[in-house]
Parts: structure tokens; sequence; C-alpha cells
């Protein structure tokens, strides 16, 4: 079985963390409703690659590709949780799914500023390990 490459998520995790820098330095001027919606974008990209490279990180760590095929979200976080890959449980990896989900189906000004207010825990959860 090949390796499997973190470097896309490595990448879409440093862009993630710079956008958030930038939107924060960047808070009164102009520019803020575009940063914040390059943060928003970062996010929900990143979200994306977490969500495969856990599953392929399963796979890879010797859970049947099927099993993992066939898991929901619900399931492949406690698993990827008990073999250490990420730091938070279910219920963060919950409010992520659920921010990520209100950002492509209800994107209104409200939502963006709460998602917002959770993409630093976010970021801190998929920079682990």
């Amino acid at each position: 079985m090949n390796e499997v490459s973190y470097k896309p998520l490595g990448q879409a995790i440093e862009r993630l963390r710079r956008s958030l820098l930038l939107f924060t330095e960047h808070r009164d001027d102009e520019l803020m409703i575009s940063m914040r919606d390059s943060v928003l974008l970062s996010f929900q990209f990143t979200y994306g690659l977490c969500r495969t490279m856990m599953e392929r990180f399963l796979v890879e760590d010797a859970v049947d590709a099927q099993e993992v095929q066939e898991m929901s979200l619900g399931m492949i976080v406690p698993t990827a949780n008990e073999r250490g890959v990420l730091r938070a449980d279910w219920a963060m990896w919950s409010e992520f799914r659920d921010a990520r989900n209100q950002l492509a189906h209800v994107y209104s000004e409200p939502v963006a500023e709460m998602i917002m207010g959770k993409v630093p825990r976010f970021l801190e959860e998929a920079s682990y390990r």
C-alpha cells in the first residue's frame, strides 16, 4: 500500500493560518470582508482535506478500506481519536462539520461571523499531529 502524503493538508493548514493572521491584522480596513471570505474558504477546503486524510490514515493503519468507506464521520472521528490522530472528540468535530455545512448551504453575515469564531479552534485541531 502507498504511504499517505499529508503534504496537501499541511499546505492547506498553512494557508488557513496565514489567512486568519491577515484577517486579524487588517480587521478595520476595507479588505476585511474579502479576507474573512478567504479565511472561510480556507476553512471549508481544509476541513474537507482533514476528513479525507482521517479516512486515508485509518486505511493505512490497517482498518479495512471497505469498512472505512462505510463509516460515517461520527464513526471516523472517534476511531481516529483512539489512534492518536486527533485531540478533539466527536462533539467538537461535529461542531466543525455543522459550521462547514452552514457555510456551504446557509451563508449569511451572522453565520459567517459565527464560523469565524470557530476557525481558530479548528486550526489548532487540524494542526495537531
